[in-house]
């Protein structure tokens, strides 16, 4: 029975070139995850974003600037007061 014709039977819509271009790929590197992605990196880290939410909820009227001075002197991270 055809692929495409398994997955519209359970709900899934999709085309023949989707289908055909899963199996290559699977065939090519052997496994069903995407490929990694060679896009920039992120300026700020979870672990980051994480000290200033930590940082927030202790004092919710800190601005850009104090949280800019607070990632550099704690963390020795350099962003713009914009970037945070």
């Amino acid at each position: 029975m055809n692929i495409v014709r398994l997955l519209e039977e359970e709900g899934v819509k999709t085309s023949r070139n989707s289908v055909s271009s899963f199996i290559k790929r699977y065939k090519q590197t052997g496994s069903i995850n995407d490929a990694q992605r060679s896009g920039r990196k992120g300026i700020i880290s979870s672990d980051d974003l994480n000290f200033i939410d930590e940082k927030m909820k202790e004092n919710d009227e800190l601005t850009s600037a104090e949280l800019q001075k607070l990632l550099k002197d704690e963390r020795n991270v350099s962003v713009s007061a914009s970037m945070v």
